[in-house]
């Protein structure tokens, strides 16, 4: 298959998984003060539950992907099913740790007072997913799943993240005790790191012509 079609497929496949989760997270998303469940959200906590159904469902589609190599190989950013294969221990770690972030990150806006979920179970999640992703990125650099242009991609994601994070923060906090903006949404706070980090993923990657198929 030529990298044209393969682009073709990959574009039909995204077009398709977006039309189904697209429409709900777009409603998320425009609307704040949102009733969903029973329940009205915060703006923060529609940000939060929009990001954290990206990771889960980013982490989905790679799933998809890894278990189905013939599949993967068509829609994931591999050469072909060998390439696929090579890679499985890293993307099955990467596609697994979303998913739990996702879920996490989905909970939390739904725990509280007056909310449907317990804190506690909130807050329990929480942790099982850090402990989670932890776990797996200590077997990730045990096993050296990733080779040198990952870790400088992820290191690269990492500082872009972090001076978007800084740049918004000092912002954001200058203008809250200026009373030019609302204080911080707490729930806007935590989806802030997970949503930079994925843009900035993006960025970086896009800086090594890596979002082109192979």
């Amino acid at each position: 298959m030529t990298r044209t079609e393969k682009m073709a497929l990959r574009l039909i496949a995204g077009g398709l998984f977006g039309a189904l989760v697209g429409p709900g997270l777009a409603h998320l998303v425009m609307y704040f003060d949102l009733p969903i469940g029973g329940v009205t959200l915060s703006p923060g906590g529609v940000v939060l539950a929009a990001v954290g159904g990206l990771y889960a469902l980013m982490g989905l589609f790679v799933w998809v992907g890894v278990a189905w190599p013939t599949l993967g190989a068509l829609i994931l950013n591999v050469a072909d099913e060998e390439d696929l294969r090579d890679r499985r221990g890293m993307l099955h770690g990467s596609a697994v740790s979303c998913l739990t972030l996702g879920v996490a990150m989905i909970v939390l806006p739904f725990s509280g007072s007056g909310m449907p979920i317990a804190a506690v179970t909130a807050i329990a999640v929480m942790l099982l997913a850090l402990a989670v992703v932890g776990a797996l990125s200590l077997v990730a650099i045990k096993h050296k799943h990733y080779d040198e242009l990952w870790s400088h991609l992820t290191a690269q994601a990492s500082a872009i993240t972090l001076t978007m994070l800084a740049s918004l923060m000092v912002v954001w906090g200058a203008m809250a005790y200026l009373d030019l903006a609302s204080p911080l949404d707490p729930l806007l706070a935590v989806a802030a790191p997970p949503g930079l980090f994925l843009l900035a993923s993006f960025i970086a990657a896009g800086r090594k012509g890596m979002l082109m198929p192979e």
